[in-house]
């Protein structure tokens, strides 16, 4: 109440007069119920989940509105800030990057959908080479990539469980040339381990009852599969009819011909008749499918021999990994079949992106990319006391290393950037670290040195005789002598054996886990490598289905990292639980190369609440975790948050130098001569900025936020000056023109 009732539903929290949490979520709150899910802080923009979202909000009016327009000059939008990021890389001739930061079921990825299409629409144009986004391509992959990566989870309906980096490339005009989708970190247990309550991959339910009388043959599946059982809710069977037929309209959007259309299918189909097959063991030693049929009806759609797709499963050959694999005879029967079937969704996985990204290319030449990070939410227990899971890990180890990037960029980046400029200015770094969090999870081995769980974990697989129990206490032995934060431990053991408790984001997440198979995870499994060859023998398109993915590699992401516009990097082979770290070391050193733009994601409810009245506890909770409040004070109150190189400011002021000219004194030193710094005092004085509003240091001038705006108003009113004088010269010029003629 502090706050007058003006800024109820401010559109920065950064403007607030009494900036603490208790205003913020008054505002938030306020702006929610007034339905204004957008809010700036600063900077950054913050969003709050709707079940369902006013379309009239993303309609081509708004987007025309937002469409060239200043940061800050628009009410806060998700437009905005895809704007804002395509400025600042016109503007600083860089690449940039989006990223979504916040717990799952926050809406995330709803916002990401929401930027892409923005992007296909507004920076694009019928008569350039790449008007061809118009024709909903870019709609249709983001629809092909929901199927295959989203899931129902006990915190979301449609969660996504896998990693997505969208690069949208733009040419030397800004407009939009290209769009490539890459995926790292795919949920590849959940095919055969779904956790109860929970769901597979939603096309497998889309196939199931979407397929058309034509292709319900190549199905013959029935929901008491194990890989798809659930009990399903209300409407469930007309969702997945629903999205079966938006799966078939962005395939024909996307130009996948039929051939390809029916081998990705069928390979889906064999998956579930695999998990129908089940297995028995035979002669004491011996695996083969339990259900013939279901056997025979997979290898029918995989195109080869039901023998040799058995022999496949349960007689591989040796990798050649010995140190890392798990021999066949360590392996039973239900591990190798799982492992196959992870295979072959994997592999068919691979060839839809390759279609996306086929359909996406272009020939037309990219200058720069705007990267947009779309990456599953912190994770959490179950409302049945359900613990997290391995993959859960990864995705929350995810969120803690960007998170750490947003606290980088927050605070730490301009605390070195004033003391490396001289510039003095009291700068109030949070105590929140976040490296602790990180270190507990993928801390590389050094002398002297813990070691972090991953790599714990990689250790252990190979190991005779390790297990769940030994990993643990392997794990609480190198973290013991952790030092103690607010008496707070990042890792400690539960009250169950294999349950270990670790805090995320800097301690104010604390999750429990269950490690029981984490060994299994590490480990190399031997038939990964039969589905590739499976395929190659097919005589169903399978051989052809295959050879459009060949050189691309989704386990762990690092291979699909590359890139084809402006980052590049070689990656060397790993395997096990460290995949997972190599990634994410390749992913945060790709943002570090970019100028980042953050979007901080808030769910007003827990899972088990319906959304209505935001509950406000947990919106502190989160507003905690970005940081908002110290956030706001940086950007208004302490620090000069703007900035500009010295010559950068003369050459885009350079304007405003003719009129300083004028005022020299004759025996001065004339504009031309003077350096950028004597030049940069010059403009700001002429313009009468007050000495408050910024600081002036060694190669760079700082502003406070709001004062290099109103200092391109400025400018832009003296270039609009010069060109009415100039075409005002040129009609004149031309009249004179026109009388001549006329007295001859």
């Amino acid at each position: 109440q502090a706050n007058e009732a003006s800024y109820d539903r401010s559109g920065d929290i950064s403007s607030l007069r009494h900036l603490n949490e208790s205003s913020i979520l008054h505002t938030l709150s306020s702006r929610y119920f007034g339905g204004l899910v957008y809010t700036f802080a600063g900077p950054h923009l913050v969003t709050i989940a709707q079940d369902q979202s006013n379309p009239s909000n993303y309609s081509s009016q708004v987007k025309s509105t937002y469409k060239g327009s200043r940061f800050g000059d628009t009410p806060p939008h998700i437009y905005a800030i895809a704007q804002h990021a395509h400025q600042d890389m016109m503007a600083s001739n860089g690449d940039q990057c989006i990223i979504t930061l916040g717990h799952s079921n926050a809406g995330k990825s709803c916002n990401i959908r929401h930027m892409v299409v923005y992007y296909a629409g507004v920076a694009t144009s019928a008569s350039s080479p790449t008007g061809w986004v118009m024709d909903g391509k870019v709609t249709s992959a983001m629809d092909v990539m929901s199927s295959f990566t989203t899931a129902t989870t006990h915190q979301c309906k449609e969660a996504t469980r896998c990693v997505f980096i969208y690069s949208v490339d733009f040419d030397r005009t800004g407009q939009m040339s290209a769009l490539s989708v890459q995926a790292l970190l795919l949920e590849r247990s959940r095919v055969v381990h779904k956790p109860p309550g929970e769901t597979n991959f939603h096309v497998f339910y889309q196939l199931l009852y979407g397929a058309d009388p034509q292709l319900r043959w190549v199905v013959v599946c029935n929901a008491d599969n194990p890989l798809i059982h659930v009990e399903e809710e209300p409407n469930f069977q007309q969702n997945a009819l629903k999205g079966f037929a938006h799966l078939q309209k962005a395939f024909d959007h996307l130009g996948l011909n039929v051939e390809e259309r029916k081998s990705v299918f069928h390979i889906l189909a064999a998956c579930l008749h695999l998990g129908m097959a089940g297995v028995q063991k035979v002669n004491g030693s011996r695996y083969q499918f339990a259900k013939a049929d279901s056997a025979q009806k997979a290898a029918s759609l995989l195109g080869v021999p039901a023998e040799r797709l058995s022999k496949w499963i349960f007689q591989p050959s040796s990798s050649g990994k010995k140190n890392r694999s798990m021999s066949s005879a360590s392996q039973n029967g239900e591990q190798q079949l799982n492992g196959f079937i992870i295979s072959l969704y994997v592999e068919v996985f691979r060839t839809v992106v390759s279609f996306v990204n086929r359909s996406l290319s272009s020939s037309h030449r990219s200058q720069h990319s705007i990267l947009i990070i779309d990456t599953p939410g912190y994770q959490g227990g179950s409302d049945d006391g359900r613990c997290a899971s391995y993959y859960d890990l990864t995705y929350n180890y995810v969120q803690d290393r960007l998170h750490a990037h947003y606290h980088g960029n927050a605070f730490t980046s301009h605390r070195d950037r004033y003391l490396q400029e001289n510039i003095d200015c009291d700068v109030i770094v949070p105590d929140c670290d976040f490296t602790r969090s990180i270190d507990v999870i993928g801390q590389p081995p050094s002398v002297g040195g813990g070691k972090g769980l991953l790599w714990l974990l990689d250790e252990e697989a190979p190991m005779e005789g390790a297990t769940d129990e030994s990993f643990v206490d392997r794990l609480l032995m190198q973290h013991q002598h952790q030092p103690k934060h607010s008496e707070l431990l990042m890792v400690k053991r539960s009250e169950h054996g294999t349950h270990i408790h670790i805090q995320h984001q800097g301690g104010l997440h604390s999750v429990e886990y269950d490690t029981s198979g984490w060994l299994d995870h590490a480990r190399f499994n031997s038939t990964n490598s039969s589905a590739a060859q499976v395929l190659q023998e097919s005589k169903n398109g399978g051989e052809r289905l295959h050879g459009s993915i060949s050189g691309l590699k989704l386990d762990g992401g690092a291979a699909n990292m590359k890139r084809s516009s402006s980052f590049k990097k070689s990656w060397g082979a790993s395997v096990g639980a460290i995949k997972s770290v190599h990634s994410q070391d390749g992913l945060v050193d790709m943002l570090r190369r970019t100028q980042p733009h953050f979007i901080l994601a808030v769910t007003p409810n827990l899972p088990q609440e319906a959304r209505g009245s935001p509950n406000i506890p947990i919106i502190r909770h989160q507003i905690q975790g970005f940081q908002l409040v110290d956030v706001a004070r940086m950007h208004t109150q302490g620090g000069y948050p703007e900035h500009m190189v010295f010559y950068e400011f003369r050459r885009h002021f350079d304007v405003l130098l003719r009129q300083i000219a004028s005022n020299l004194p004759s025996n001065s030193t004339t504009v031309s001569m003077l350096d950028d710094q004597e030049a940069t005092e010059h403009i700001v004085k002429f313009v009468e900025l007050e000495r408050s509003q910024y600081r002036l240091g060694n190669t760079q001038i700082f502003f406070r936020s709001g004062s290099l705006n109103a200092l391109e108003d400025r400018r832009n009113a003296k270039v609009a000056d010069v060109i009415i004088a100039f075409q005002a010269r040129c009609r004149g010029y031309i009249a004179r023109k026109k009388l001549e003629r006329k007295k001859v």
